[in-house]
């Protein structure tokens, strides 16, 4: 049975969505929309947002991915003299905290491990998003019906 994912990218000013159908051998398009945001838009009109998208478009889902937008993603390039991801993981607020505008409990952290540097260092590209943003928007979708399996943020920031 073929499964359809929605893909939402939540921009300043649009929401956008697509749907993709995943079959056994291949993955097609089966449907998109977009909508226009008002400006400075809170969780609950996003949601609304993204709902009426939805159900204008007929647009149906198993999973659903969310992609947040960066404009208040506080982000930044370390390096570390270790690459295991644990390791990372356990220090990583320590670094991240002197450039955060916010209490290190106030933010969710996450990271990806970019290159090996030449001088035995390993880069990492570090996101803190504030929590308070994303517990009001996951909780504005889950009072929607829409449970985001995958939170990220929108790679084009």
């Amino acid at each position: 049975m073929p499964e359809k994912i929605l893909g939402i990218d939540i921009g300043s000013s649009r929401i956008k969505v697509v749907q993709v159908t995943r079959g056994l051998r291949v993955s097609q398009m089966t449907g998109y929309g977009s909508a226009r945001l008002p400006a400075d838009a809170d969780p609950l009109q996003v949601a609304t947002t993204l709902v009426d998208l939805i159900s204008e478009q007929n647009l149906e889902s198993d999973r659903y991915l969310v992609a947040l937008p960066t404009n208040e993603t506080f982000l930044r390039r370390l390096s570390f003299p270790f690459s295991a991801e644990r390791k990372i993981s356990q220090v990583i607020g320590f670094e991240m905290e002197p450039g955060l505008p916010l209490p290190l409990d106030a933010v969710q952290i996450d990271f990806v491990k970019t290159e090996p540097r030449p001088e035995g260092t390993h880069g990492v590209l570090a996101a803190a998003f504030p929590k308070g943003v994303l517990d009001h928007l996951l909780s504005a979708f889950q009072e929607a019906g829409i449970q985001p399996e995958v939170v990220d943020l929108d790679a084009s920031g």
